[in-house]
Protein backbone atom coordinates (compact mmCIF):
# COMPACT_ATOMS: atom_id res chain seq x y z
CA UNK A 1 0.00 0.00 0.00
CA UNK A 2 1.36 3.51 -0.51
CA UNK A 3 2.70 5.59 2.35
CA UNK A 4 -0.32 7.90 3.09
CA UNK A 5 0.03 11.60 4.40
CA UNK A 6 -1.37 10.99 7.33
CA UNK A 7 0.72 7.97 8.02
CA UNK A 8 4.12 10.71 7.12
CA UNK A 9 2.79 13.28 9.47
CA UNK A 10 2.43 11.05 12.15
CA UNK A 11 5.97 10.21 11.96
CA UNK A 12 7.05 13.06 11.32
CA UNK A 13 5.20 14.37 14.59
CA UNK A 14 7.57 11.49 16.46
CA UNK A 15 11.13 13.20 15.53
CA UNK A 16 13.06 14.60 18.27
CA UNK A 17 14.81 17.34 17.69
CA UNK A 18 18.50 18.86 18.10
CA UNK A 19 19.39 15.92 16.44
CA UNK A 20 22.46 16.19 14.08
CA UNK A 21 22.24 15.77 9.91
CA UNK A 22 24.06 14.47 7.67
CA UNK A 23 25.24 15.36 4.72
CA UNK A 24 22.14 16.65 2.84
CA UNK A 25 21.77 19.32 5.83
CA UNK A 26 18.09 18.30 5.84
CA UNK A 27 17.11 18.52 10.14
CA UNK A 28 14.11 17.15 12.17
CA UNK A 29 13.17 20.67 12.60
CA UNK A 30 12.85 21.56 9.42
CA UNK A 31 10.70 17.75 8.46
CA UNK A 32 8.59 18.82 11.61
CA UNK A 33 8.16 22.45 11.29
CA UNK A 34 7.73 22.43 7.25
CA UNK A 35 5.30 19.98 7.55
CA UNK A 36 2.63 21.59 6.54
CA UNK A 37 3.98 22.92 3.26
CA UNK A 38 6.45 19.72 2.06
CA UNK A 39 3.83 16.40 3.57
CA UNK A 40 2.55 16.04 0.14
CA UNK A 41 6.31 16.43 -1.57
CA UNK A 42 7.73 14.13 1.02
CA UNK A 43 4.93 11.42 0.40
CA UNK A 44 5.14 11.02 -3.38
CA UNK A 45 9.32 11.12 -2.56
CA UNK A 46 8.73 8.06 -0.44
CA UNK A 47 5.97 6.24 -2.66
CA UNK A 48 8.54 6.51 -5.30
CA UNK A 49 11.45 4.89 -3.33
CA UNK A 50 9.12 2.30 -2.09
CA UNK A 51 7.71 1.23 -5.37
CA UNK A 52 10.67 1.70 -7.44
CA UNK A 53 12.88 -0.51 -4.24
CA UNK A 54 15.84 1.63 -5.04
CA UNK A 55 16.39 3.42 -1.81
CA UNK A 56 19.12 6.31 -2.22
CA UNK A 57 22.55 5.96 -1.45
CA UNK A 58 22.50 9.59 0.21
CA UNK A 59 19.86 8.72 2.94
CA UNK A 60 22.26 5.33 3.73
CA UNK A 61 25.44 7.43 4.07
CA UNK A 62 26.49 6.97 7.64
CA UNK A 63 29.41 9.22 9.64
CA UNK A 64 30.98 7.67 13.05
CA UNK A 65 31.41 10.29 15.61
CA UNK A 66 33.22 9.85 18.39
CA UNK A 67 31.50 11.29 21.46
CA UNK A 68 33.90 11.32 24.96
CA UNK A 69 31.97 9.56 28.04
CA UNK A 70 34.79 10.63 30.69
CA UNK A 71 38.29 9.85 32.20
CA UNK A 72 41.13 9.86 30.07
CA UNK A 73 40.77 11.54 26.94
CA UNK A 74 43.64 9.42 25.47
CA UNK A 75 42.08 6.10 26.26
CA UNK A 76 40.01 4.94 23.52
CA UNK A 77 37.41 2.84 25.81
CA UNK A 78 36.43 6.45 27.04
CA UNK A 79 34.78 7.22 24.06
CA UNK A 80 31.21 5.80 22.33
CA UNK A 81 31.02 5.81 19.02
CA UNK A 82 27.45 7.37 17.45
CA UNK A 83 26.12 7.23 13.78
CA UNK A 84 25.14 10.08 12.08
CA UNK A 85 22.73 9.52 9.31
CA UNK A 86 20.37 11.00 7.11
CA UNK A 87 16.96 12.45 8.78
CA UNK A 88 14.85 11.20 5.47
CA UNK A 89 16.34 7.98 5.82
CA UNK A 90 15.49 7.77 9.25
CA UNK A 91 11.91 8.74 8.73
CA UNK A 92 11.59 6.71 6.06
CA UNK A 93 12.73 3.78 7.28
CA UNK A 94 10.50 4.52 10.85
CA UNK A 95 7.62 4.43 8.59
CA UNK A 96 8.79 1.10 6.69
CA UNK A 97 9.43 -0.47 10.90
CA UNK A 98 5.99 0.64 12.29
CA UNK A 99 4.51 -0.79 9.13
CA UNK A 100 6.39 -3.90 9.71
CA UNK A 101 5.70 -4.03 12.97
CA UNK A 102 1.99 -3.93 12.50
CA UNK A 103 1.79 -6.74 9.76
CA UNK A 104 3.78 -9.13 12.47
CA UNK A 105 1.63 -8.12 15.23
CA UNK A 106 -1.63 -9.02 13.33
CA UNK A 107 -0.86 -12.10 11.17
CA UNK A 108 1.10 -13.58 14.69
CA UNK A 109 3.96 -13.92 12.66
CA UNK A 110 6.34 -12.05 16.12
CA UNK A 111 6.30 -14.46 18.87
CA UNK A 112 5.40 -13.35 22.42
CA UNK A 113 8.58 -14.02 23.61
CA UNK A 114 9.88 -10.77 21.60
CA UNK A 115 10.00 -7.76 23.39
CA UNK A 116 12.70 -5.67 22.14
CA UNK A 117 12.11 -3.08 20.21
CA UNK A 118 8.06 -3.58 20.59
CA UNK A 119 5.87 -0.85 22.01
CA UNK A 120 4.45 -1.69 25.70
CA UNK A 121 6.67 -4.68 25.78
CA UNK A 122 9.98 -5.33 28.21
CA UNK A 123 13.36 -6.67 27.86
CA UNK A 124 13.02 -6.56 31.96
CA UNK A 125 10.52 -9.04 32.16
CA UNK A 126 12.81 -11.30 30.32
CA UNK A 127 16.17 -10.56 32.25
CA UNK A 128 14.27 -10.96 35.36
CA UNK A 129 13.05 -14.36 34.44
CA UNK A 130 16.47 -15.43 33.06
CA UNK A 131 17.95 -14.25 36.41
CA UNK A 132 15.48 -15.95 38.13
CA UNK A 133 16.20 -19.58 36.36
CA UNK A 134 19.96 -19.18 37.09
CA UNK A 135 19.72 -18.52 40.45
CA UNK A 136 17.49 -21.03 40.95
CA UNK A 137 19.47 -23.75 38.66
CA UNK A 138 22.42 -22.33 41.26
CA UNK A 139 20.83 -23.06 44.41
CA UNK A 140 19.33 -26.13 43.14
CA UNK A 141 23.05 -26.98 42.15
CA UNK A 142 24.39 -26.14 45.47
CA UNK A 143 21.68 -28.07 47.54
CA UNK A 144 22.55 -30.87 45.30
CA UNK A 145 26.03 -30.57 46.25
CA UNK A 146 25.08 -29.97 49.93
CA UNK A 147 23.29 -33.83 49.79
CA UNK A 148 25.87 -35.46 47.77
CA UNK A 149 28.59 -34.11 50.29
CA UNK A 150 26.88 -35.25 53.60
CA UNK A 151 26.13 -38.56 51.71
CA UNK A 152 29.78 -38.93 50.95
CA UNK A 153 30.15 -37.90 54.64
CA UNK A 154 28.06 -40.47 56.15
CA UNK A 155 29.31 -43.45 53.54
CA UNK A 156 32.80 -42.42 54.86
CA UNK A 157 31.58 -43.06 58.20
CA UNK A 158 29.95 -46.33 58.01
CA UNK A 159 33.20 -47.31 56.40
CA UNK A 160 35.37 -46.65 59.12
Amino acid sequence: NPITISELKKAINSLKLCKSSCSDLISNEMLKYGAFLTSPALCKLFNLVLNSGKFPKSWNISYQVPIFKSGDQFKTDNYRGISITSCLGKLFTSILHKRLLNFLDETGKLSKFQAAFRPKFSTEDHIFVLKSLINSYVKHKKKKQIIVASFVGTLNLLIK
